[in-house]
């Protein structure tokens, strides 16, 4: 398995991470231990104008780790845009802390994106703090 992982994603790393995501055909697993702080100005399609390879053939699952919970529309932005394009995806794991309370209706928002892959399925992981 081809695996990648990366620290926070934000406004000065998310071109590295693209850049990363282009010339990695064979990925077929990524995971963001820190989760996102990085909402577009400009739409999707400032990131978007080339779909990286990798989205459409290998990429099966991504897990996103938010050691806080979810606080804003810049940390689901990103995940709204890996659930849009990665046609190959079949499983988003989101990873919070035990103890954050508004886990189901974050899921509620996360079905609401569209969807590149008929064949995902998303997973709540509680994590301890510690």
């Amino acid at each position: 398995m081809i695996k990648f992982t990366s620290d926070l994603i934000n406004s000065t790393t998310v071109k590295g991470l693209w850049a990363i995501l282009r010339r990695s055909p064979h990925l077929q697993s990524l995971y963001l231990k820190l989760g996102f702080k990085y909402y577009s100005e400009n739409g999707r399609e400032e990131l978007l104008h080339q779909v990286p390879s990798c989205f459409l053939t290998e990429l099966t699952k991504i897990s996103v780790k938010f050691c806080n919970g979810i606080n804003g529309p810049e940390e689901l932005y990103m995940v709204g845009v890996f659930l849009e394009k990665a046609v190959a995806l079949r499983e988003m794991v989101i990873q919070f802390p035990e103890d954050y309370v508004d886990k189901e209706n974050q899921l509620q928002s996360l079905r609401k994106f569209p969807k590149g892959s008929k064949e995902y399925r998303i997973s709540l992981q509680p994590q301890s703090r510690s």
